[in-house]
């Protein structure tokens, strides 16, 4: 019997080893992901330096945005302790916003934030498809109100877990956008990528573009 005991505590022991091993091993591998997604970014970005506005120019940094946001996710992973596989959206979009919102405020109208996120751990699927979505609404944000001379852009995105699925909405104040442009149904680079981010979410998806643009999706973890 106590032969037995010492069998199964060695065991227990062993098995607890090898989940620290294998919690190191993908801490060391977010850790690098992020750290050659930073330098690609800084490599893109020294690319830019001395660049001429343009629609390479803004191309680029658009580039660079999504991916800062997916090397944030690394970047999350490694400062949570709860999971290296699931993401805090709450956290994770929350510094995403910031950190866009700082990256826009020199060259563009001033950026109001309103953000109200419940805090939920999605798989990093969902939390790259989120950030993708979120990035390039951003960015579509700041160039539309630059357009239309406002002086300061209010972006507003909330998430919330509903007994039917997650609701995802992201708002703005600028000139709205017209019926006629819609992903899947624009040949824009932009409405296409949004096409693909939904697809992969699987979600419903309303716009409303009368005052400001507004975002509605629902889609399930």
């Amino acid at each position: 019997e106590k032969l037995g005991e010492r069998l199964l505590t060695n065991n227990y022991k062993e098995l607890l080893l090898i989940n620290e091993e294998k919690e190191t091993l993908l801490k060391e591998i977010h850790h690098r992901v992020k750290n050659n997604l930073q330098l690609i970014s800084s490599i893109i970005y020294i690319r830019m330096t001395g660049m001429p506005n343009s629609l390479t120019k803004s191309f680029l940094s658009e580039t660079r945005q999504k991916i800062n946001s997916i090397a944030l996710i690394h970047e999350t992973l490694l400062q949570q302790t709860e999971s290296t596989k699931e993401v805090d959206i709450d956290n994770y979009l929350s510094k995403l916003m910031s950190d866009m919102q700082v990256a826009y405020a020199s060259d563009h109208a001033a950026v109001n934030l309103s953000i109200d996120i419940d805090p939920i751990m999605v798989s990093i699927d969902v939390a790259i498809n989120c950030s993708m979505i979120v990035t390039e609404l951003f960015a579509n944000s700041i160039k539309h109100a630059d357009k239309a001379h406002i002086t300061e852009c209010n972006i507003g995105l909330s998430l919330h877990k509903k007994s039917h699925g997650i609701e995802f909405v992201m708002s703005d104040n600028g000139p709205g956008i017209p019926d006629d442009i819609r992903p899947g149904k624009h040949n824009s680079f932009g409405m296409k990528l949004l096409d693909v981010f939904f697809k992969q979410l699987e979600a419903e998806v309303i716009i409303e573009g009368t005052k400001g643009t507004v975002y509605r999706l629902l889609f399930k973890l």
